[in-house]
């Protein structure tokens, strides 16, 4: 898995770019993804 994010104003776009096009995508919050890297960075 290759994650891609691009940030926008609001909101971080995710992917899988080794997919290509037809990889799913989702959007994220900016606070929730700043929470998610902070509990991943924990090693939990």
């Amino acid at each position: 898995m290759v994650v891609e994010v691009a940030p926008c104003s609001r909101t971080l776009h995710v992917r899988d770019s080794k997919l290509g096009p037809q990889s799913p995508r989702f959007a994220v919050a900016g606070g929730a993804w700043t929470a998610f890297i902070a509990y991943a960075c924990t090693g939990a």
